[in-house]
């Protein structure tokens, strides 16, 4: 068991090894000891969860290893770390899924946010309402992932120029699926909405 590393007195680098595999506490008992740096990234990368141990989560190297190794790890940095663009890039590029977990300014940069597009156009429900009202950035999404257009703010589900452009882009009538999910038509501009 993992918990034997925790009472043992001198812990070789294989059974710390064994130990972190099964839970990432047993990096607490590493920790208590004089260790090199090099040695921590590589047990890191082995279970990179260990990073949410309260004296990482705020140190930026053994983040950023964590986060190269599994970007949801992002989720254990500080708020410092999780605003840190080097970081978070790593993180992203890991899986799209991380940028639920950067800051508010991160997951507001069209680069970034886009650039989750190559994995999955899903990465949009994660990113800013400015964002998600954008219509570029929405129709950019749905190009990767037509699923999307749920994630695009509501202002764009109202929007029938912007229905008109989907239908332009998406021809093989996809739109007529969302509004089978009980996506109403948008009411035409100049129409009484009330």
């Amino acid at each position: 068991s993992w918990r034997a590393a925790e009472f043992a007195t001198v812990v070789s680098p294989d059974i710390m090894v064994v130990a972190l595999k099964q839970d990432w506490r047993a990096i607490l008992r590493f920790l208590r000891g004089p260790y090199e740096e090099a040695d921590l990234l590589r047990l890191l990368r082995i279970n990179p969860t260990a990073v949410q141990a309260a004296v990482l989560h705020n140190k930026r190297e053994p983040v950023l290893a964590a986060v190269q190794t599994d970007g949801e790890c992002l989720q254990y940095a500080s708020t410092d770390l999780q605003a840190d663009q080097e970081v978070v890039q790593a993180a992203v590029h890991q899986t799209w899924k991380a940028l639920r977990f950067a800051s508010e300014e991160l997951r507001g940069d069209r680069k970034l946010v886009v650039g989750c597009f190559i994995q999955s156009g899903l990465a949009l429900q994660y990113a800013t309402e400015d964002l998600r009202s954008d219509q570029r950035v929405v129709v950019e999404a749905m190009t990767c992932n037509e699923g999307a257009f749920e994630f695009a703010n509501e202002c764009l589900h109202k929007d029938t120029a912007f229905w008109e452009i989907l239908a332009r882009r998406f021809p093989h009538s996809t739109w007529k699926t969302w509004q089978k999910k009980g996506r109403p038509h948008p009411i035409p501009k100049g129409e009484n909405q009330g």
